[in-house]
């Protein structure tokens, strides 16, 4: 049975709501790895599931709550 859930909470100071978010989401994981991004964009990279492992990126823009896929290309 997976833990991993597909919520976003945010801490508003005293406790912590669930987000409503918009766009592609990611699907749900633990293990990953983030980072905030000029005061407004949250990324997420890889992480894994009880199924699989991920090598993604994904990138939530906090003022709309909207994520995106980032496609990298070398």
């Amino acid at each position: 049975m997976s833990i991993c859930k597909n919520k976003l909470y945010m801490f508003t100071g005293n406790y912590y709501e669930v987000v409503e978010q918009g766009g592609t989401i990611p699907a749900p994981r633990e293990y990953h790895s983030s980072c905030f991004f000029r005061n407004r964009f949250l990324i997420i990279m890889g992480g894994n599931n009880d199924t699989m492992f991920f090598n993604d990126w994904h990138i939530l823009d906090c003022s709309s709550m909207t994520w995106a896929k980032i496609t990298l290309t070398m």
